[in-house]
C-alpha cells in the first residue's frame, strides 16, 4: 500500500513553506520587501474587495497591465497587476520582490503574501 501523504514533500518550499505575511493597505504593515533574502513572495491572497498592488510592487520579468486591464504581453514573465481592483478571494501567483498594497475605492486593502 502507497503513503501518498509523503509524495508531495519535496513540493513544499514551492508554495508557502516559508511562511506568509498579512499585509494591511494604509498601515505600516502594507509592504513586504524580500528583495535582499534568497526567496520570493510566490502567491498574493486578497482578503478584501477592491485591493490594489501598489506601484512600488515589483515582479521578477514581469509583464504589465494597460490601464483597461488588458496584458501588455511585450515581454515574458509573470503577471504584476499593479493598480486594478481585486476582488476578495482572487489569488494571483508569480513571484515579487516586494509586494505593496493598497485600497481602490474607499477601500483599505488587505492580503496574504506567500513567501518560498
Amino acid at each position: 500500500m502507497s503513503n501518498l501523504i509523503r509524495e508531495g514533500d519535496s513540493n513544499l518550499a514551492n508554495f508557502g513553506q516559508l511562511g506568509g505575511m498579512h499585509l494591511a493597505g494604509g498601515v505600516s504593515t502594507d509592504t513586504v520587501d524580500v528583495s535582499s533574502e534568497d526567496y520570493r513572495v510566490v502567491a498574493i491572497q486578497i482578503l478584501e474587495d477592491n485591493t490594489r498592488l501598489h506601484s512600488d510592487t515589483l515582479s521578477d520579468n514581469a509583464f504589465a497591465f494597460t490601464s483597461d486591464g488588458i496584458p501588455n504581453h511585450t515581454g515574458i514573465g509573470f503577471p504584476n497587476p499593479v493598480g486594478i481592483n481585486l476582488k476578495a478571494g482572487v489569488i494571483i501567483f508569480g513571484r515579487w520582490k516586494k509586494v505593496k498594497i493598497t485600497g481602490g475605492d474607499g477601500a483599505t486593502g488587505s492580503a496574504i503574501a506567500y513567501m518560498a
